[in-house]
């Protein structure tokens, strides 16, 4: 995972090298897992933000966790 600031936001840039690469997923301050581009505009708020990413595999296999935390004030 790479991270650039963008605008308002973070643009976010993922590569994997996982086997049988399905698709990226990804959360946003702890909610739900979601399908996810390999590139996307992270939109940040004031205070704590946290976006976790992960691939799948076309067995349903899901990969190691990456982690950006950033603080807004």
């Amino acid at each position: 995972m790479s991270l650039q600031a963008e605008g308002d936001g973070i643009r976010v840039t993922l590569k994997t090298l996982t086997p049988s690469f399905k698709r990226y997923e990804m959360r946003v301050d702890g909610g739900e897992w979601k399908a996810s581009e390999n590139d996307f505009v992270w939109p940040v708020h004031p205070g704590s933000n946290r976006l976790e990413a992960r691939a799948v595999n076309q067995f349903g296999v899901v990969g190691p966790v990456s982690t950006a935390e950033i603080n807004v004030k």
